[in-house]
């Protein structure tokens, strides 16, 4: 039977729709995006360590395979898309905002003034989508991701290595996300912050410390978003 996702539109769930996994398919090679604002992040000697920032003039996209990689090498060797929010014990969940300027103004305001710390290469990973069909719209996020050179479908690279240069691709990403009722997954490269969206219209900040949080927390609250118990 269908349900609806807050806003009238028809879920994935309903016969015949099934959710999508991003990155099922196979494909783990590396693929360097051009891009006018973004450094090249070059794969370091373990392929997806911290220290694979060097100069130049691309941005990186992930496969699957390489996103997992990426937790291993910068969050923990035995962490998983799973269970990464267990290293992060303090958390606030929000309800997501339905108009769509207020979401607007939280990718902004997450990705530029938010205790995330972007010094380092962190990780946007979009883990689910297809559940709200009638919410998205690919062309419009084919073709942005087309405007950073990236060509490949979602699936095939859900994910985007960024740093300080990259905030801009970062808060687009981060914005549609949000519009089409995707699950997505972004982590600081200091390891102190995770924030989660999610198909249920709930949103969760998870971090190492109470003092990530609370910064992270004041600056969702300029927003009088509505916390969730």
């Amino acid at each position: 039977m269908g349900e609806t996702n807050g806003v009238g539109l028809e879920s994935g769930k309903t016969k015949g729709k099934t959710r999508t996994r991003v990155g099922e398919e196979k494909g783990t090679f590396y693929f360097l995006v051009k891009s006018r604002m973004s450094p090249f992040l070059a794969p370091a000697r373990n392929g997806l360590g911290k220290n694979s920032l060097c100069d130049g003039d691309f941005m990186k996209m992930l496969s699957q395979h390489e996103c997992e990689e990426w937790l291993k090498a910068n969050v923990g060797p035995t962490v998983t898309l799973e269970n990464v929010e267990d290293g992060y014990p303090h958390r606030v969940s929000y309800s997501m905002p339905v108009d769509t300027g207020k979401k607007t103004a939280l990718a902004h305001y997450v990705t530029h003034y938010s205790s995330i710390d972007v010094r380092q290469p962190g990780l946007f990973w979009i883990t689910l989508h297809g559940v709200w069909p009638s919410s998205e719209n690919m062309a419009i996020f084919d073709g942005y991701r087309s405007s950073l050179g990236e060509t490949r479908p979602l699936d095939e690279a859900p994910g985007l290595v960024f740093d300080h240069t990259d905030l801009q691709a970062l808060e687009c990403l981060l914005a549609l996300t949000l519009y089409f009722y995707w699950d997505s997954s972004l982590l600081d490269g200091a390891g102190k912050v995770l924030f989660k969206t999610g198909h249920d219209e709930w949103l969760s900040v998870c971090a190492k410390d109470e003092a990530h949080l609370a910064r992270f927390v004041d600056t969702l609250d300029r927003l009088k978003l509505t916390r969730r118990q």
